[in-house]
């Protein structure tokens, strides 16, 4: 898979932040462990230690029209990864 297509966006949660070291992406459905890996080392340059990947299931949504339809939301895939000690990623000074 091409390394500019793996990183959709980072996810800032209270979890993963850089003082704990882990940082959180919204990946491509069809990436791997070794994708999101190579992409973070290429992007960025800094040593990936584990990579955790889960995919996040759609929701149902429901609008309020006369005939009230159902839709159902996109799955979403997220890497959990950690980061060797005393790296950081610059995420937002691009």
């Amino acid at each position: 898979m091409d390394k500019l297509n793996v990183l959709i966006s980072p996810k800032i949660t209270e979890k993963t932040t850089p003082q704990v070291g882990k940082y959180s992406f919204v990946v491509a459905l069809k990436s791997t462990k070794e994708d999101v890996k190579a992409a973070l080392k290429s992007l960025y340059n800094v040593d990936v230690t584990s990579v955790r990947n889960s995919i996040l299931p759609g929701k149902t949504k429901r609008i309020m029209s006369k005939r009230g339809k159902n839709y159902r939301t996109s799955r979403v895939k997220k890497a959990t990864v950690m980061i060797k000690a005393g790296q950081k990623l610059d995420l937002f000074s691009q």
